[in-house]
């Protein structure tokens, strides 16, 4: 075997000296203990394999004037992008106080394993866009990031560990999801070390012959590497890598011919200590604190070798010579531009007028018009739309926006989503409101990102992650129990309060304010909650564009009497709900017609947050003007009471009543489902009625027993007849 590349040398003992050292970082003396770190932290196991990989690409972009965005797949090994983004210049450029000599290598040393850089990627790392630690989404990430950029390339490194989980087993029909016509091309690596941590992994047990016919049915080309006696490795990857090139050439020009995907097979922790597949995963070295000198002999053993000796010159800048076998500036791995977002605001088209000629008196499908909205975007912007399923059954199939739709598969739909807007782009993905939680982790990680990526300046500014909740617990009784879940709700308010918003407009066209509202805006995760069956039309543009602004607001022409102070305020939240509250105020303005009833609808629900928890939140003095002290209020809520709960625990007022989903269901009607989970018009007027001490009254009887009528005496789960009084 040839002598390895000096790129892939240096990347290597790096990748390995800054695990444990904080000082004399290239061994110019013998080590001491104080030239440890405190707390070695990292991981080595993955490492070698991914710095193979860099130091392969390096050259081909630097042989051909390429470029391509790569994504770091394995969990661990996060020194491989920041280390390579100090050597290629991006990570001076985006800390100019870190210069690229040897002492702000040595300050990069000190920052790792640390709250300045994690020893996974992240937002911190030039050249990134997903965070490591979660596994599964590399692939879909690459390849969303390449969706409407056509004659563009992405590398996706993925350990195979991370191949075994179920979204990276999903991401392989992105094949069949790329377009050459108006897409880039996707090359995927596995970096085969047939080892988890001490597990041995699926595709270290399979017969090549089989690994070859699983990838040749998800239309993928197959290439090999082996670290094998006799043979050249490096030489191998780089022709490898060069036929990868020409495939997705040929695939970009409408050839027959299947993407190209990599297997390239090493040992788990090749180059390093023999200390087993576990130990090499992480430190293969110890270091006993109370008695260093064994550790830190094994440490020179395996380090001393493997010291650069051309990275720096004498006076301590990065020699031209080691520079001279990196890329040209802009064909840098961690300089791709489409990695730090490149967003800007959007200048939306306004919204259309409208005008009402009787309140509630006209129905229509709010997701079907939201469609012909976002169609007014065209050409000016592109808003690209991911489905589970066709996007018919969310009434949007008539859309001619971009759209990847009818891959039941929320994983792959939302991974898309994510590398759509991590490279700058704008999108929205619509699915049931049952199934959204599916991809709960991913959001949460995303909002993680997001909340990371605003204490760099360096990055653009990051286009917010919009997620439209449709087919709502309120509207899936012919599907049943299943499909009744509102806890993407309960994911979102979850998440770092600057990067949070729900959106539970009233009807149509606070939909449209909503999606309005949240696609000027940045660095948020947008749950949108909408139903897709025609609703009525409450609010006119103007009154639905103000609620959604200020978030919860009074709405005098439902009040009644909002002259005076009220008796009972209802606060309302979601179109099932408003809908249930406003005949609530009915029933109750009928009973007594002198009654004062407010009602506020609640257009934002983190509205409700208090500003000294979330600086957007409701100032305290506007909470008390909403709701003044001992005025009883009765809440309607289009999600889990206990969510609308715990973002007003704080609040300084008698405790609400919040009627939701109590996880009541089944096949019914949308009445039925209402009144199920005492959510219906009854249950609020009955609710009302109580905290006014008017529980035994001539009303509360006829809306006790025209609330039965939702039952038949068969209805076993019925809770109403014990429950309601």
């Amino acid at each position: 075997m040839t002598k390895s590349p000096v790129v892939f040398d240096t990347l290597n003992y790096l990748s390995a000296a800054i695990l444990y050292l904080q000082d004399n970082i290239l061994l110019q003396r013998p080590l001491v203990p104080t030239d440890l770190k405190k707390t070695p932290l990292g991981h080595w196991g993955t490492t070698p394999a991914q710095n193979l990989m860099w130091a392969t690409l390096d050259r081909y972009f630097r042989e051909n004037d390429a470029s391509a965005l790569v994504v770091q797949g394995p969990g661990h090994g996060g020194q491989v992008a920041l280390l390579n983004s100090f050597l290629e210049g991006s990570y001076t450029k985006a800390y100019p106080e870190i210069p690229q000599t040897l002492a702000g290598l040595t300050t990069l040393f000190r920052r790792f394993g640390t709250l300045h850089h994690a020893t996974h990627p992240g937002p911190d790392v030039p050249g990134t866009i997903q965070t490591g630690g979660e596994l599964g989404y590399t692939l879909v990430h690459a390849a969303g990031a390449m969706l409407d950029s056509r004659g563009s390339r992405a590398v996706a490194l993925i350990g195979d560990g991370e191949a075994e989980t179920g979204p990276l087993q999903a991401s392989w029909q992105v094949s069949r999801v790329l377009d050459p016509a108006k897409d880039g091309a996707v090359f995927p690596i596995i970096l085969r070390n047939g080892y988890a941590m001490s597990s041995p992994t699926v595709l270290d047990q399979m017969a090549p012959e089989a690994i070859k016919a699983y990838f040749a049915a998800q239309n993928w080309a197959t290439l090999w590497v082996s670290l094998t006696p006799g043979q050249d490795i490096f030489e191998d990857l780089a022709h490898a890598v060069a036929d990868a090139w020409q495939m997705m050439a040929d695939w970009q020009a409408g050839k027959p011919q299947n993407l190209p995907l990599l297997i390239l097979t090493t040992p788990k922790g090749w180059t390093g200590p023999d200390a087993g597949h576990a130990a090499s995963h992480q430190r293969p070295v110890k270091i006993d604190p109370a008695n260093p000198k064994a550790g830190l002999a094994a440490l020179t053993a395996w380090l001393k070798p493997q010291v650069p000796q051309s990275l720096f010159t004498a006076s301590g800048t990065l020699d031209p010579a080691f520079t001279a076998l990196l890329p040209p500036s802009k064909r840098r791995i961690t300089n791709y531009p489409a990695a730090h977002h490149h967003f800007h605001r959007w200048r939306l088209p306004e919204l259309p007028e409208t005008n009402l000629a009787k309140r509630g008196g006209t129905a229509q499908s709010p997701t079907a018009v939201l469609a012909d909205y976002l169609d007014t975007l065209l050409p000016e912007h592109r808003l690209h739309i991911f489905s589970p399923d066709e996007l018919g059954s969310v009434h949007m199939g008539q859309s001619e926006l971009p759209q990847t739709g009818n891959i039941v598969a929320e994983h792959l739909d939302e991974g898309l989503l994510e590398g759509y807007t991590l490279s700058g782009r704008q999108g929205l993905f619509a699915s049931y409101e049952a199934f959204l939680p599916i991809v709960g982790s991913m959001v949460a990680q995303h909002g993680k990102w997001l909340q990371e990526a605003q204490r760099y300046q360096w990055r653009d500014p990051a286009p917010s992650l919009n997620l439209l909740a449709t087919g709502e617990v309120w509207e899936q009784g012919h599907n049943g129990y299943s499909h009744q879940n509102p806890l993407m709700q309960d994911i979102v308010v979850s998440l770092p309060k600057t990067t949070a918003e729900i959106y539970l407009p009233a009807d149509t066209h606070m939909l449209l304010a909503s999606i309005h509202h949240g696609l000027r805006g940045q660095h948020k995760v947008n749950l949108f909650v909408a139903s897709k069956q025609p609703m009525p039309d409450w609010f006119n543009t103007d009154e639905a564009a103000h609620l959604v602004q200020v978030g919860i607001d009074v709405v005098p022409w439902a009040s009644m009497h909002p002259d005076k102070e009220p008796a009972i305020i209802f606060l309302a939240s979601g179109m099932r709900p408003f809908n249930e509250t406003m005949a609530a105020v009915n029933l109750l303005h009928h009973a007594d017609a002198q009654l004062p009833i407010r009602v506020v609808y609640l257009a934002r629900p983190l509205a409700l947050r208090d500003p000294t928890q979330d600086p957007s939140g409701l100032a305290p003095e506007k909470f008390s003007a909403l709701f003044p002290d001992d005025i009883p209020v009765v809440a309607s809520y289009a999600g889990y009471p206990d969510m609308l709960a715990t973002v007003l625990y704080t609040r300084p007022h008698m405790p609400f009543e919040i009627h939701g989903f109590i996880n009541e269901g089944g096949m019914a009607t949308a009445g039925e489902l209402a009144a199920l989970n005492r959510n219906d018009r009854y249950s609020l007027a009955l609710a009302a009625y109580r905290h006014l001490g008017r529980s035994d009254t001539v009303a509360t009887h006829e809306w006790y027993h025209a609330q039965q009528q939702y039952f038949s005496a068969e209805r076993a789960l019925s809770p109403l007849a014990d429950k309601v009084k």
